[in-house]
């Protein structure tokens, strides 16, 4: 960064510049999709199948499963977050093990 402020000497380009890292990150959000887990969680399941058939088509593995094992998969799933769900969950979660807990308060005194 120091260097790209050296050779434009102008804030104004340095800022327009500084931005095109965030249009990248912005722009990116319109072509990945969210996560199977978040569709299911939210009660769409017809969206949370097409991801992952998206997925097994990118890594090459569509014709080795059928869509019955992928509603399988996603039925044992949506059962494990439910179960997962009714347990009691709070602020005090965060304070459940020393991991979770130290990495809370580090980020509460940094923030």
């Amino acid at each position: 960064m120091p260097l790209f402020a050296w050779a434009l000497a102008d804030w104004y380009s340095f800022g327009l510049l500084s931005l095109i890292p965030l249009l990248i990150v912005v722009i990116s959000f319109k072509f990945i999709p969210e996560s199977p887990r978040w569709y299911l969680s939210v009660g769409r399941q017809a969206d949370s199948e097409r991801v992952l058939n998206q997925i097994a088509k990118v890594n090459g593995t569509l014709e080795d499963i059928s869509q019955g094992e992928i509603r399988g998969m996603l039925a044992e799933l949506k059962e494990r977050q439910d179960q997962e769900h009714h347990k009691n969950q709070g602020v005090w979660t965060l304070f459940t093990k020393k991991r979770v807990a130290v990495r809370t308060v580090l980020l509460s005194i940094v923030w």
